[in-house]
């Protein structure tokens, strides 16, 4: 039991000389450097959502098939169904990057970064795919049937 008591004074002497030690430095610290102040992330500017682009090429791509009006909804909403999921790639991967508190004082060039990094990929990965299955859809199903003109009655 005495060693126990011995362990546990020690202890309390170590923790004492750490903690005297901590505010020493601390106080060397703010003397020469100036007070230790950390932004938090209450400081931070909200993030305005991801808007991608859509370039018209695409869309003269996608005109050349000749889809249904049917088929074109279903592209629509596709497309949408995509911008979606990357705006919420978008919002997730800020609110990761707003909990790095050393990235505070870079996060705008960071997330502008990000910004033009989705788009790029958007662009040669995302739009190639939905067009390579256009194409395909567009083989693989004849194109709609030209309207005829009516006769006229008179011809008839």
């Amino acid at each position: 039991m005495v060693d126990e008591m011995d362990i546990q004074q020690k202890l309390k002497e170590v923790r004492q000389v750490v903690n005297g030690t901590h505010a020493t430095l601390k106080a060397y610290h703010e003397k020469r450097f100036g007070p230790i102040s950390l932004p938090g992330p209450a400081s931070m500017q909200p993030v305005s959502p991801l808007q991608l682009l859509v370039p018209s090429e695409f869309h003269a791509q996608v005109r050349e098939y000749n889809l249904s009006s049917r088929a074109r909804g279903i592209l629509a909403a596709q497309l949408d169904k995509v911008l979606v999921d990357y705006g919420q790639q978008f919002e997730d991967s800020c609110h990761k990057l707003t909990q790095i508190t050393e990235l505070h004082f870079q996060l705008p060039k960071v997330i502008n970064k990000l910004r033009h990094g989705l788009q790029h990929h958007f662009e040669t990965h995302g739009l190639p795919k939905m067009l390579a299955q256009v194409e395909a859809f567009a083989k693989s199903t004849p194109p709609p049937p030209t309207r005829q003109t009516s006769i006229p009655a008179y011809e008839a």
